[in-house]
């Protein structure tokens, strides 16, 4: 913890290959490196620590885990690149769904407009989308559950052209599908052009959900894609 306080002290271990490897094949010393932003700092300014971090899975899970590492890496474009382009982690993405519990996961939702209408559409990657009950337009959401705690550091959304029309909007997770975290908060364009937005929030949870306040329409909301 002294060490990746001290930028001089980092720095001499930024300088060393085998000190660097000794760090980044620890738990603990990486857990302390990650909440550090002296250390965050450093390793993000160098191209070759951050590739050590992305390649490394002890490193990238304690990275994942401290809100500090998410802030320094989501703050630099290369860093970010790095991070993202990392395969040391198993990468899951919700796949296309034909049926709220097919082919893997589970797809929910606050209400429905109709079985034609229902969750899973939202994750479809085609036509056909998630519509709340008639004259619901505020406060109603679409759910992923991916049965085991996932990070996840990109979303994507798509506004449909009529009915599927979320505006101001929260992308939440959470353990235990009670308690929930905001990750992102942000306003969808009123078109369907997809959106493709950071998700700047440390740990890993097994649902995660769009959380629609409001919608440009004034009979209905929901959303044509969420990935």
């Amino acid at each position: 913890t002294a060490v990746a306080a001290s930028s001089t002290a980092f720095a001499a271990v930024l300088a060393s290959s085998t000190a660097m490897a000794a760090v980044i094949a620890s738990s603990t010393a990486m857990t302390a490196v990650a909440a550090s932003s002296t250390a965050m700092t450093a390793v993000i300014a160098s191209s070759t620590a951050m590739a050590a971090v992305a390649a490394s899975s002890t490193a990238m899970a304690a990275v994942i885990a401290s809100s500090t590492a998410m802030t320094a890496i989501f703050a630099n474009s290369t860093a970010l690149t790095t991070f993202k382009s990392s395969t040391a982690l198993t990468v899951k993405t919700i796949p296309t769904m034909t049926s709220n519990t097919a082919p893997s996961g589970v797809a929910s939702a606050s209400s429905i407009y109709s079985i034609s209408y229902d969750a899973w559409n939202a994750f479809n990657n085609a036509s056909g989308y998630w519509i709340a009950s008639s004259g619901v337009t505020t406060n109603s959401w679409v759910k992923y559950d991916f049965t085991v705690p996932v990070y996840i550091h990109t979303a994507e959304l798509k506004n449909a052209t009529s009915e599927a029309q979320c505006k101001d909007f929260l992308i939440e997770c959470s353990t235990d599908d009670t308690n929930w975290t905001t990750a992102l908060t942000g306003t969808q364009a009123n078109n369907t052009t997809l959106q493709i937005r950071d998700v700047i929030n440390a740990g890993k949870y097994r649902y995660w959900r769009l959380y629609c306040i409001n919608s440009y329409n004034a009979s209905y909301v929901g959303i044509d894609e969420m990935q």
